[in-house]
């Protein structure tokens, strides 16, 4: 679709709405001065036109509306996979539209499954609500017993390790993988919400931010402590001499972290590579305009463990 949309020879219309399309969801705003380029006008008003194209093709979902997705799930089933990619459940809990995701829970959908990103419903409320607190109450105090999985699988360096979800690590690293792209591009471009530091990181704070709002069924009010949290940063740091570290997070400053850059994520039947499933190429290429520690950090500790 890409090279069909992005082709200067050939002036594909149906691709170019098609990748138009994917791009507002995704958000992946390089690809709009590219159309742009290519004299596809849309993408020279590319926030409104596309809010008037989401609202177009994902208005059940947007309103809520039931009764006008129901011919839809009757014809095509109760999981389809829409243009996008995107299953009805998904949709429903991005945009909150609770009617839709308590009938579609109500008759056996799949909640496990996964986005373009390897994103599944859980990872998606989680960032929902970070870019909107309100959405915590809305969503995911109401549908977390659901959304939840079992636990999360993760493997690193050929290691397999299941983390259940009554473990702090759960939530914690839920978090990380579903803000993670989103983070990484907000924090390249713009100056970080931490002082002197421009650097798309984790911090305490970020969890302290995030768990507020949540109910007690989702993360205990003993987890929400800037001590208990740091101590489950510091204690899964990849290089920390303690035997019940899991080596999730590598440390980038005192305090600042981001995801083990040997952590494999299984999507369907694939282990792929965290920073691999967020494109991270992509990101270095089109969306890094100052600040290249965090590419230039997981390279170099990629490099020093596998040679």
């Amino acid at each position: 679709m890409v090279k069909q949309a992005l082709n200067p020879d050939s002036f594909n219309k149906k691709a170019k709405d098609r990748l138009f399309e994917y791009a507002f969801y995704y958000g992946e705003q390089s690809y709009f001065s590219q159309l742009s380029v290519l004299k596809y006008p849309p993408a020279d008003r590319w926030e409104q036109e596309g809010k008037e194209v989401l609202k177009r093709m994902l208005s059940e979902y947007q309103q809520d509306n039931l009764k006008a997705l129901e011919p839809k799930l009757i014809k095509h089933g109760i999981d389809f996979r829409n243009e996008l990619n995107l299953s009805p459940f998904i949709l429903a809990i991005w945009y909150g539209a609770t009617q839709i995701a308590e009938h579609l829970i109500e008759n056996g959908t799949k909640t496990n499954l996964t986005d373009n990103f390897g994103r599944n419903a859980l990872q998606l409320a989680l960032l929902k609500a970070e870019l909107d607190s309100a959405f915590k109450q809305k969503v995911i105090n109401k549908f977390y017993g659901t959304l939840k999985t079992e636990s999360i699988r993760v493997k690193i360096d050929n290691k397999l390790l299941k983390i259940d979800n009554h473990q702090a690590e759960f939530l914690m690293l839920n978090f990380m993988i579903s803000t993670l792209r989103t983070k990484i591009i907000a924090g390249t471009t713009r100056q970080n919400r931490f002082e002197n530091s421009e650097i798309p990181v984790y911090q305490t704070q970020d969890y302290l931010d995030f768990y507020e709002g949540l109910s007690t069924h989702v993360v205990a009010d003993y987890r929400k402590v800037r001590s208990y949290l740091s101590s489950i940063l510091s204690k899964n740091e990849v290089n920390r001499d303690d035997k019940y570290n899991k080596k999730l997070f590598l440390r980038i400053q005192q305090g600042m972290y981001l995801p083990n850059p040997l952590l494999e994520i299984l999507v369907g039947e694939e282990w792929v590579n965290i920073y691999d499933l967020i494109d991270m190429d992509d990101i270095e290429q089109n969306h890094a305009k100052y600040n290249k520690i965090v590419f230039t950090t997981i390279k170099n500790y990629r490099k020093s463990v596998t040679g």
